[in-house]
Order: C-alpha cells, then structure tokens, then sequence
C-alpha cells in the first residue's frame, strides 16, 4: 500500500513540476496585451480596413459589464448594508472596499466570484502538491531504481559459435579419453587371458 501510494505521489509531483515550470516559461515572456498591441500600433487607417482577433480591452470591458450578475441569496436575518453603489453587502469591511473601488472607477462585483473559485482551486492544488511533497520525503523506500532498464542495440548472447568449438572440443577430448579408457581394458582383459592360459 505504501509503495503504490509512493508512486502516485511521485506522479503527481512530476507533472506538478512539469506544469509549474511551464507555467514559469510562459510568463517569462507574456505579455497581456501582446496581441491588442500589434493592432493598437498600425496606423489609424489601417485599423479601419482590418478586424482584429481579438476585441480592444475597453470592447471586452463593455461586453462584461454587459452581463448581468446574480450574487449569492442573503441569509434571512443578515444586517443590510449598502454601497455608495446601492448594492447590498455582507460585511461593513466589503462596504468599504466596495466603496473605495467605486470611487477609484474599478469595476468589482462580476469578477469578485470568479477571483475567490479561482484563488481557491490555486490553494486546493498548491495543497496537494505540498502533501505530494511530504509523503515522498517521510515515505521510506522499498525499492531504489538505480539505474533504468535499457533496450540494447543489438543481442549479447548467447554466443552460438563459441557454443559450437566448445562443444565440439569437449566431445573430441571426451571422445579420446574414451577410446583410451577402451583400449586400455581391452589390453587389461587380453593379458588376463593370456596370463590364465600359461
């Protein structure tokens, strides 16, 4: 159990480290505005005969303030507080930031759910990878992989001429000692005869 949990977690952690370095790689050399930039630079009669891929930020500004926002149901009971907006909030303390963005012209309450999911998926993965982390310093292991098993580029052995001399040396000088040990006995039993007949 430990060993599959071991290597789960070394997965794991691999392809974290892989996508965090990639992540470091892009924003390395990203820049948000890239695109909007090449159209932003051409002259303003060329704009006009071109359609750019992708909308200015003050078009997408005005499609997402275009999207109405339904927030989250107040519990019955809940203090009312309201924004210089008129919006109704659940806290004095998001009254105030509420307030102060309204203020400064920054837009906040369409985006506000998406930056809390988006923050809370970031610390959900950020824990898993630093439980990944742990479980493989704490974890002892059973099995080290020294070195990875590799396909060799042609066979090793066995080596069938080397076989072959061998053998055939081998039944040559078994075969001598054989004959040999034959005639020998031959010899052994003639003069056995020999000796019985006189």
């Amino acid at each position: 159990r430990r060993l599959a949990q071991k290597t789960y977690d070394q997965k794991i952690k691999r392809l974290v480290d892989k996508r965090l370095k990639q992540i470091q790689n892009i924003s390395k050399d990203y820049q948000d505005d890239e695109i909007e930039t090449i159209y932003n630079s051409m002259n303003i009669n060329r704009q006009a005969l071109v359609k750019p891929v992708v909308d200015s930020w003050e078009q997408r500004v005005q499609v997402w303030k275009s999207i109405p926002y339904t927030g989250k149901e107040f519990k019955e009971g809940a203090p009312e507080i309201y924004t210089k907006k008129g919006e109704r909030v659940r806290s004095k303390s998001e009254k105030l930031i509420a307030d102060t963005l309204f203020e400064m012209g920054i837009e906040y309450s369409r985006y506000a759910r998406s930056v809390q999911f988006a923050t809370a998926k970031y610390e959900q993965m950020l824990r898993q990878y630093e439980n990944a982390k742990l479980n493989e310093q704490n974890d002892i292991p059973t099995i080290n992989i020294i070195d990875r098993a590799t396909v060799p580029d042609y066979k090793d052995g066995p080596k069938r001429a080397r076989i072959c001399i061998i053998g055939t040396a081998a039944g040559m000088a078994l075969s001598i000692f054989l004959a040999f040990i034959f005639a020998h006995l031959q010899n052994v039993k003639e003069r056995r005869e020999e000796f019985e007949d006189y």
